[in-house]
């Protein structure tokens, strides 16, 4: 169950200190970028959101809803929506690099739209079918139109 101590306690990525953010983490993907440039290795870097990120937008739209919602919705509100610092990271990573990022985000927000439960009753990992579902993003992301179309609906910063 999600409280409104979620979003105080800000998105996954928020409490990660700078130096992790432009010390190792770059380090790694920079790395990545280079080995896979050296072997001619086209790179797809697929940001998969925590459940939070899926779910709470989706509440702007929802009617009925709990208090527990409605905090994380007036929260949600007040913040317009704005995606985590974690993402917005790796955003400025591939682009200083020149790769792209694939935001599995939207793509899952519709099927979660659409009524599937995309993550475990009991806990935040994807369910069976949260796991099918990622794999058909990254399976459409590997043609050049399925790319993109996911290129064109990146969440913004």
């Amino acid at each position: 169950m999600m409280s409104s101590q979620f979003l105080k306690q800000g998105l996954p990525g928020e409490d990660f200190p700078e130096p992790i953010i432009n010390g190792r983490i770059k380090t790694d993907f920079d790395a990545l970028v280079q080995l896979s440039s050296k072997h001619n290795i086209r790179l797809y870097f697929v940001y998969l959101p925590v459940v939070q990120e899926i779910y709470i937008p989706l509440l702007q739209q929802a009617s009925n809803l709990s208090e527990c919602a409605k905090s994380l919705r007036s929260e949600a509100i007040a913040t317009n929506y704005q995606v985590g610092i974690g993402y917005r990271h790796l955003l400025n990573l591939a682009e200083g690099s020149g790769t792209q990022i694939y935001d599995s985000t939207p793509y899952l927000q519709a099927k979660a739209l659409a009524g599937e439960q995309l993550n475990i009753d009991f806990d935040d990992h994807p369910s069976p079918l949260g796991h099918l579902r990622i794999a058909e993003f990254v399976q459409s992301i590997l043609t050049e139109e399925g790319a993109k179309v996911a290129l064109g609906n990146n969440r913004k910063p």
